[in-house]
């Protein structure tokens, strides 16, 4: 059985999720010792920071979902070659990684932010070229930019929020980081897998083009629902890049040493 987004079931799971959210949100604001203090986010910097980091990690595990069935469908490559191919990404991200980490003290949180978050945007219009005529080199570059953008951009997101945070709060806010990576790294495939099998049905040339196998699928009708999901991606991660300018890098009193501490710009 198929669902759409109108059937009953689903916007009956939809109207109960929002319900809990809501609930949740009400009953930690009034808890005495809350697994969350809402109020953390009244800091505009806090919560820009915060939706920078979630949207990351929501595009990057739609798109590490995704690309798999790109190089095997689209450009035919065995799963060796794939699973080689995708390597490209993490090699980059983990060289950005330990980059960033070099650098964070000398150029600061903020701006390994913009800039991570300026290559990640850049990788992803490059994914638009894909199709089945793009390089082995060219797929590799596009990838390693991505994986370079993320490496340099989250481990000092994930230090903006941390030193946002009062000290008391520190291990609320590490347990946040990580529902932040976890939560939209799964909506991010659900998502996206949505919108690429949407982008196939507005294009196919019949209706039942999911029932039958990925092998009798046209290459030109899966091509386009990659182009979608691309296009997409794209999109989302403009909102990334004005999420990473509108932060700020703000340090909570709590985190500094007496001689700095009136050089801080107190958060919540």
């Amino acid at each position: 059985m198929t669902l759409i987004w109108t059937d009953p079931t689903i916007l009956t799971a939809l109207a109960a999720a929002g319900v809990a959210l809501g609930y949740l949100v009400l009953h930690e604001r009034k808890a005495a010792d809350p697994l969350l203090d809402f109020r953390l986010f009244a800091n505009r910097n806090f919560l820009y920071v915060n939706l920078m980091l979630a949207l990351s990690y929501f595009l990057f595990g739609g798109v590490n979902y995704l690309l798999p069935f790109f190089l095997k469908l689209v450009k035919g490559f065995d799963l060796s070659t794939s699973g080689l191919v995708l390597t490209a990404l993490s090699f980059a991200m983990m060289a950005s990684g330990f980059l960033s980490g070099m650098l964070i003290n000398s150029i600061g949180n903020w701006k390994l932010c913009i800039v991570g978050a300026l290559v990640v945007s850049a990788g992803y219009l490059m994914f638009h070229l894909f199709s089945a005529q793009s390089t082995i080199d060219y797929i590799i570059g596009t990838l390693a930019a991505v994986g370079f953008g993320l490496g340099l951009m989250l481990s000092p997101g994930t230090n903006m929020v941390m030193n946002m945070a009062p000290r008391d709060r520190h291990g609320m806010v590490s347990s946040l980081i990580s529902a932040e990576r976890s939560g939209p790294i799964t909506l991010g495939i659900s998502f996206i897998s949505m919108l690429f099998v949407q982008a196939m049905l507005t294009v196919a040339s019949h209706r039942h083009v999911t029932t039958s196998s990925t092998a009798g699928i046209r290459v030109d009708v899966l091509a386009t629902g990659f182009d979608f999901v691309f296009v997409a991606v794209f999109a989302v991660s403009l909102a990334v890049v004005a999420l990473a300018f509108l932060s700020r890098d703000e340090v909570h009193a709590d985190n500094l040493g007496e001689d700095t501490i009136e050089a801080a710009v107190v958060g919540v």
